[in-house]
């Protein structure tokens, strides 16, 4: 059994900011340093998420990460870190969630009147690649995060930086498939969680098609989903929206009276 699951702390705040911990959960395949372009402008504690396994199932995983949460956590997922740190939030709520270019299921459904997703035919097909070609498959995902934006070879080239290099070791390429699965398995369409402060946000030209993911219909305090003007599924990345980003978490906090320095 294979599992590297936890939080890593990779800075500490200085007094007065010291209480907030912002909790980066990264995408599939990456390292939560792919956002530390974002968290070295934002004050406080930040944690990454490390949960690769060989073997737990997205519940599992959740269950084990929301257990070692930090106190008036801020969540901020990619992806599929978006939608586990909703699995996340569910179990203990945070003070915050943030989810970037987190689809509400990752398998597009034909009938649905809500259009996007993977079809389950081309993700069948990526799923045996990464099984026989994973290299190559890796590659490949790093072109799909960067579709459609502005300068996507500088993109890949910020992304490779922190995605998971595949060893000869097969247990690496088993946490990258068990993780892989957990996309074909969630659903977060009905899911509506008792955190006031919650906010969604996709990239204006998202080449994977997130279904959008809304608030709770019940949440008093809910952000209104934003589209930023970086393209593509890895928005987040694009130098010229990362200060905005920033600037919008912080706000999200700082005007709702919860930032550790009011």
């Amino acid at each position: 059994m294979s599992n590297k699951l936890g939080w890593i702390q990779v800075s500490k705040g200085n007094k007065g900011n010291h209480h907030a911990n912002w909790c980066w959960i990264p995408g599939w395949s990456f390292s939560g340093t792919v956002f530390s372009d974002l968290y070295t402008r934002i004050p406080g504690n930040h944690w990454i998420a490390d949960y690769r396994t060989s073997e737990l199932s997205m519940s599992e995983a959740g269950d084990a990460l929301a257990n070692t949460l930090p106190e008036n956590a801020h969540i901020i997922g990619w992806s599929l870190g978006g939608a586990l740190g909703m699995k996340i939030a569910a179990l203990k709520k945070p003070t915050s969630i943030t989810t970037l270019a987190t689809s509400a299921y990752f398998i597009a459904r034909p009938n649905s009147e809500q259009l996007g997703g993977m079809p389950a035919d081309v993700f069948a097909a990526f799923s045996q690649s990464l099984a026989t070609q994973p290299e190559k498959t890796l590659k490949r995902f790093l072109g799909l995060c960067a579709q459609h934006a502005d300068n996507p070879k500088a993109l890949i080239r910020t992304l490779s930086a922190h995605q998971y290099n595949i060893s000869d070791s097969e247990s690496s390429t088993k946490e990258l498939a068990q993780t892989l699965a957990w996309l074909a398995e969630y659903d977060l369409s009905n899911q509506t969680l008792a955190v006031e402060h919650q906010a969604h946000w996709v990239g204006s030209n998202d080449g994977l098609h997130p279904v959008p993911l809304m608030c709770s219909p019940d949440s008093s305090h809910q952000e209104p989903l934003i589209t930023f003007t970086a393209k593509s599924h890895a928005f987040f990345a694009c130098e010229s929206n990362q200060q905005q980003i920033a600037d919008e978490l912080m706000s999200l906090i700082s005007t709702r009276g919860v930032h550790d320095n009011a």
